[in-house]
């Protein structure tokens, strides 16, 4: 991400330098659903697989959330890691706050998803 030197005025050159970079993460979205189906209790198989029990939707929608929130990528792209449209990755997306909100369960198993994810970012960047 290329920065205007006018936007850190403060920032030592050298941290500077760092901010012109961009970052690669080799993390991919196959690992976030591993990641996601090992707290689950899961197989990654099960989380693209047509079933609708309730861990497994709990599951994608964490996963629409994530890849959304946290990466930046489109509807599109996240139905199809898995198998399925864009307004599903919609509805997983928004569906998320209100899970987390109240699902106490779903709650901690997102914290805990979210921890692991952000340990990966920080081990890949």
């Amino acid at each position: 991400m290329k920065m205007s030197p006018y936007s850190f005025p403060g920032i030592d050159p050298k941290i500077r330098s760092k901010f012109k970079t961009k970052q690669k993460f080799t993390i991919t979205p196959w690992d976030i659903l591993k990641i996601i189906a090992d707290e689950t209790g899961s197989t990654i198989s099960e989380l693209v697989s047509r079933k609708r029990y309730r861990h497994l939707v709990d599951s994608r929608q964490l996963f629409c959330y994530i890849m959304r929130k946290r990466f930046g990528l489109t509807y599109s792209t996240i139905g199809s890691f898995l198998d399925r449209d864009h307004a599903t990755a919609i509805h997983g997306f928004k569906s998320h706050s209100d899970k987390f909100k109240f699902d106490r369960k779903y709650y901690e198993i997102s914290e805990r998803v979210f921890e692991k994810v952000d340990q990966e970012i920080i081990k890949w960047s």
